[in-house]
């Protein structure tokens, strides 16, 4: 088993669900780095996740696809993670991914992939899987980037189902708990005070990316505001981007 390794930038929330994401297509094509000597050995072209255990497993380098012969990175072998490059500890860390377990049984049963559709066990449609978004400090997977379904955003078409503790895999289908539904429902409260405080974006939908300066996200469109959403966006001085995330805010206003 995998032990996530700390990383440089750790702020205290260090949670897996306190801390910014990064979404899995903002990564390939980023450069993967030697720690030290900062010399490219490789790009991700793939990220290939665990979705029973909702975690990382490993970063594909160059050649994409899930396969037993793919050239991988172990998250083990990271020392960071942005949203321009991967920083690993040494070039030795690039092996084949047959020659580790885990990695092994994952590539060996069938998984949720990009174009499978996400459906409650009550039989509510969900979307159509297109990304991921995970921890950019530990690798835990957030949530899911979906097209279409019960609650794609008008303008995008896009939803974010948050990652449930449980999904299985039948028929090239993902089934979810049904209550995973109710996580993607908005909730949206009455604006009492003018202007509107950051606390009234909880149960919101958010409409446009929230990230750090840096670039890593702290909300994705399609997710639903809770406490560490707003946490963040607090910790990282963005309330009022996340106030015009969500529409409480027009663009103009900074």
């Amino acid at each position: 088993m995998f032990q996530p390794t700390p990383t440089a930038g750790y702020t205290r929330f260090n949670k897996p669900n306190h801390a910014p994401m990064l979404k899995g297509s903002d990564i390939v094509g980023q450069p993967i780095i030697t720690y030290g000597q900062y010399s490219g050995i490789a790009s991700v072209s793939d990220v290939i996740f665990d979705h029973n255990t909702n975690q990382v497993l490993a970063f594909v380098a160059d050649q994409p696809g899930w396969h037993r012969a793919a050239r991988i990175i172990p998250w083990s072998g990271i020392q960071s993670v942005s949203p321009d490059s991967v920083i690993v500890w040494s070039k030795n860390m690039i092996v084949v991914a047959e020659q580790l377990y885990r990695i092994k049984q994952v590539l060996g049963r069938s998984n949720l992939t990009k174009g499978m559709p996400i459906i409650t066990q009550d039989g509510r449609h969900l979307g159509i899987m297109t990304d991921i978004y995970f921890s950019q400090h530990i690798g835990t997977v957030i949530g899911y980037e979906v097209k279409g379904g019960l609650y794609a955003d008008e303008v995008t078409n896009c939803g974010f189902v948050p990652a449930p503790p449980t999904l299985h895999v039948y028929q090239n289908a993902a089934y979810v708990p049904s209550h995973t539904a109710r996580l993607m429902e908005e909730r949206v409260q009455p604006v009492l005070i003018a202007p509107p405080s950051i606390h009234q974006t909880l149960g919101r939908r958010i409409h446009e990316p929230l990230r750090t300066d840096s670039g890593s996200l702290i909300a994705a469109p399609g997710q639903i505001v809770n406490d560490t959403v707003v946490a963040l966006a607090q910790a990282y001085r963005k309330d009022h981007d996340l106030l015009r995330a969500v529409g409480l805010l027009p663009t103009s206003i900074k």
